[in-house]
């Protein structure tokens, strides 16, 4: 056999390694992509449990009558589905006092820590 003919048959160890360290590059930036698409994953699922909370108080104060739904306050509220075990979230529900069935503006907030950054979600409704 000739030189030529071996050299045909592969690649130089130059050829490798670069084949390689391009590789290589290419796996760590897919990784840092998995790792950030994780991160936004939990974010996303801690709002949506945070939305639920929110949603059940919300639920809760347009089933009460409209002359008990002037108020304003907070409360500390278990939510097992964010990071902690609870919440704290606050509310106002503002009415037309002496009006028999006013139009009641409900707002509740809930905030959470996720990874040392304060997160809040607020919902609004107007009950007519």
């Amino acid at each position: 056999m000739s030189d030529t003919g071996a050299r045909a048959r592969g690649h130089s160890l130059v050829e490798v390694l670069v084949a390689m360290a391009i590789a290589a590059g290419v796996l760590v930036f897919a990784s840092a992509l998995f790792a950030q698409a994780g991160e936004t994953i939990a974010a996303a699922r801690e709002a949506t449990a945070a939305t639920m909370v929110a949603r059940r108080q919300l639920e809760t104060f347009l089933g009460q009558p409209a002359a008990a739904l002037i108020a304003q306050g907070s409360w500390h509220a278990p939510a097992p589905e964010l990071p902690e075990g609870n919440a704290d979230a606050s509310f106002v529900a503002l009415g037309a006092p002496g009006i028999d069935d006013p139009p009641v503006r409900i707002g509740v907030t809930v905030t959470w820590t996720h990874r040392g950054r304060e997160r809040r979600v607020t919902l609004r409704t107007v009950r007519f």
